[in-house]
C-alpha cells in the first residue's frame, strides 16, 4: 500500500512537472514570436519611411519658400511623386494612392477639354490633402521607430 501511495505522489509530480514545463515553454515561444512580429514590423516601417515617404516629402518641400509657406505642387512634382510610388508600388497605401491618382485624373480631365494651358500655373493640392497625408504617416512611422518626430503633425 505504501508503494501505492508513493507510486501516485510520483505520476502526480511528474503531471505537474510536465504541465509547468509546457506552460513555461508556450509562454516563451509566443513572447519570441510576438518579439519577432514587432523587429518585422519596426523594418517594414523603417523601409515605409526611407523608401517612399522621405522621398515624397522631399518633393513636397521643393514648394516651400519661407514666408510663402506651401501653394501646393506642379504636374511635374506629381509625375516625381508616381515615380517614386510605381517604384515602391508594394509599400503605398490606400489613401495616398486615391490621392496622387484623383491629382492625375484632374490633370487628364483638364487635358482632354483642352484647357490644360489655363491650368499650367495653378499647383495642384491646393486644399493640402497630399501634404497633410504625407506628414501624418511620415511622423506615425518616425514615432514608431522611435525617432524624433513633430507631435502636431500625428
Amino acid at each position: 500500500m505504501e508503494w501505492n501511495i508513493l507510486l501516485s505522489a510520483t505520476v502526480i509530480a511528474a503531471i505537474i512537472s510536465g504541465i509547468i514545463s509546457f506552460s513555461t515553454q508556450l509562454f516563451f515561444e509566443k513572447k519570441r514570436v510576438k518579439e519577432s512580429n514587432q523587429r518585422e514590423i519596426k523594418e517594414v516601417d523603417k523601409l515605409i519611411l526611407h523608401e517612399l515617404y522621405a522621398p515624397i516629402l522631399d518633393v513636397l518641400s521643393f514648394n516651400i519658400f519661407p514666408g510663402d509657406g506651401y501653394e501646393g505642387i506642379s504636374s511635374g512634382q506629381l509625375t516625381d511623386i508616381r515615380k517614386i510610388l510605381d517604384n515602391k508600388s508594394l509599400l503605398v497605401d490606400t489613401e495616398l494612392a486615391e490621392i496622387v491618382y484623383g491629382y492625375e485624373e484632374d490633370l487628364i480631365h483638364l487635358w482632354r477639354n483642352n484647357s490644360l494651358s489655363e491650368y499650367d500655373e495653378k499647383c495642384l493640392d491646393d486644399d493640402r490633402k497630399l501634404l497633410e497625408h504625407v506628414n501624418k504617416i511620415y511622423n506615425l512611422k518616425r514615432k514608431s521607430l522611435n525617432y524624433p518626430y513633430d507631435k502636431e503633425n500625428l
